[in-house]
């Protein structure tokens, strides 16, 4: 233990311990639990707790830090629970180095991005991607925010050079994790607003699988088995909907939830949707024929400065899913933003 062998000690908070070819260390359960009450941020394999004592270990310190991992690991949800356990009091700042256009203009003047992230956190997400001049342009804003009052957080791909960070959090693929499953396909259907049980047979085929695409494919793929569960057991309880083309989407109010017919879609275990979709209800109540996807981010993420083309993306990325969810022939898109359109109608319940 700490490089001594010993024959029987007591533990304390903070002791490393290798039994073999396994190595352990003792953390608060207390902290781990309220990690693991986020919904963004779900597992108990060894492999995902060893990120949440390090995101635990990270929001005390205000280390420049890398958080790095394949597509679809939760890279964006990590770098969003470091900057929310270090209770900032500034904002949360998004800045996509795949956006060359956007993310050199703003690293022209590193001191005034930096102070748009006061006493708060700037993330600039895949780094990997950067071009050369971008990431020069980063050596510069590295050094004005350790002179100022911004914490910096940078998001690469998992064979990506640490970029000037102190601190890299290498984040495990959904298949370095596999014990995760169960808890992960059970928050996933929760969101997808299940609740009927998914088969024994189904839950061997997940497990059984390989995930190329890591959390973000089995979510997706839990999404799609749910709708196909929901709407089996409407049929089996002689509760089929009305033939696809006939019924009329109903939309509450609030954006947390819809129907298709007879069934119902709910968005409260996915608040940034629903925000998403309470903005289009409201521009559509006001007769505005089409919201900027710029007006829709400043009210689903509200509170968050986020550079334009990143919020575009995250708007582009939130109508998707609603489009796939059902709401696909009543969200319509323009050059500039989108708007709701033909057969639905708003309502304040059921």
């Amino acid at each position: 233990m700490r490089g001594a062998k010993v024959a029987r000690r007591r533990l304390e908070v903070g002791d490393y311990v290798e039994v073999g070819s396994f190595g352990f260390l003792v953390a608060r359960a207390r902290e781990r639990r309220a990690l693991r009450s986020d919904t963004s941020l779900v597992g108990d394999s060894h492999a995902f707790q060893r990120v949440l004592a390090e995101v635990e270990a990270l929001a005390a310190s205000r280390a420049t830090a890398l958080v790095r991992g394949a597509p679809g690991t939760g890279r964006t949800a990590v770098a969003a629970r470091i900057h929310a356990r270090s209770r900032p009091e500034g904002p949360l700042v998004w800045l996509d180095a795949r956006a060359s256009h956007e993310v050199e203009g703003a690293l022209r003047d590193p001191a005034r991005l930096v102070d748009s992230a006061a006493d708060g956190t700037l993330v600039v997400e895949c780094v990997d991607a950067a071009s050369s001049e971008t990431l020069t342009a980063l050596g510069v804003l590295l050094s004005a925010a350790e002179r100022g009052r911004c914490r910096v957080l940078l998001t690469s791909g998992r064979d990506a050079a640490a970029v000037g960070a102190t601190w890299t959090v290498d984040l495990p693929s959904l298949d370095e994790r596999r014990d995760d499953l169960p808890a992960l396909v059970a928050t996933f259907a929760r969101a997808s607003g299940l609740d009927v049980a998914l088969s024994s047979t189904v839950h061997a085929h997940l497990a059984s699988r390989s995930y190329p695409g890591n959390v973000r494919e089995l979510a997706t793929i839990v999404e799609r088995l749910a709708r196909t569960a929901k709407e089996e057991h409407a049929l089996a309880l002689g509760l089929e909907e009305e033939p696809p083309t006939s019924p009329t989407i109903r939309i509450l109010r609030g954006g947390h939830a819809f129907y298709l017919g007879r069934r119902r879609v709910d968005l409260r275990a996915s608040p940034r949707l629903a925000a998403v979709l309470a903005a289009l209800v409201e521009a559509h109540g006001e007769g505005t024929e089409c919201l900027a996807a710029e007006t829709i981010a400043e009210k689903a993420w509200r509170g968050e400065r986020i550079i334009p083309d990143a919020a575009k993306n995250r708007v582009y990325v939130a109508v998707s899913s609603l489009r796939k969810l059902g709401l696909r022939r009543v969200i319509a898109r323009a050059s500039v933003g989108y708007s709701l359109t033909g057969d639905f109608v708003v309502t304040d319940g059921p």
